[in-house]
């Protein structure tokens, strides 16, 4: 009489880097009667990559084993030697350039191509954004809900502000007049962050008194003048200018 004889099913893991730049690691062994049948963590490493998995096939052409992947289904089915090759995905970088504010990245690591990346822009106090681009290789990148995806290139991210113009120092000269002295518009100079404005460059202007545009100001009464923001700046600010009958 033949009597059947049986051998454990057991597996010896080699890992293999496949291009790593740094880390190792050692054979494991497997047994089908082992509480555990998880692949060891990965602890390669590879410079400006992304680690994916493992493949029985160096070009990824065979099967694909997530990191720490169960084999039980493997081992209960084969016996012997299995290697194993890292697989990698190319990294790229999102820069941030904000002359007055700062620009942060989700996720804030190099990631591979096709991930969404979501773009957060806080501004300096006394400013607002104002228009956020992004360009990869020379060629622009299209941003939809502050968020981009992620091309086969590293991306520049640049965000513009404009200066709130709100908290700017508007001195009218005169700042008074007698009645039917004053017939031309006061002098008016707009000053923030110790800089002159420039009218027409930096602001535009107009007189009104009460709800009515003011073209003459003989009358007794206050005059406003709404300092509105052009080019790099934005918002507004007022000064008044009153005409009172002469004493």
């Amino acid at each position: 009489m033949l009597y059947a004889v049986w051998i454990e099913n057991q597996v010896v893991v080699t890992f293999n880097g496949n291009g790593s730049t740094s880390g190792s690691m050692e054979n494991q062994t497997i047994s089908y009667t082992d509480e555990y049948h998880a692949l060891h963590q990965n602890t390669y490493d590879k410079t400006g990559y992304v680690f994916l998995g493992w493949n029985t096939e160096s070009g990824g052409t065979g099967i694909f084993y997530r990191n720490q992947a169960d084999l039980t289904n493997y081992i209960s089915m084969n016996t012997g030697s299995l290697t194993l090759y890292a697989q990698w995905a190319k990294t790229y970088t999102s820069t941030g350039v904000a002359d007055h504010g700062t620009i942060t990245f989700e996720p804030a690591t190099a990631v591979r191509a096709g991930t969404v990346v979501t773009i957060n822009v806080t501004h300096d106090t006394g400013y607002i954004t104002d228009t956020v681009t992004a360009m990869c290789g020379g060629q622009p990148i299209s941003i939809v809900n502050e968020r981009f995806v992620m091309p086969e290139g590293n991306v520049t991210v640049t965000a513009t502000f404009k200066r709130v113009i709100d908290t700017a120092t508007v001195t009218v000269t005169p700042a008074s007049a007698y009645t039917g002295v004053q017939t031309d518009p006061p002098a008016v100079t707009v000053t923030i962050d110790a800089t002159t404005l420039t009218l027409n460059t930096d602001y535009t202007l107009v007189w009104t008194k009460g709800d009515v545009v003011a073209e003459s100001f003989t009358e007794n009464g206050t005059y406003t003048v709404t300092v509105t923001g052009k080019g790099d700046y934005t918002g507004s600010a007022t000064a008044t200018f009153v005409v009172s009958p002469k004493p």
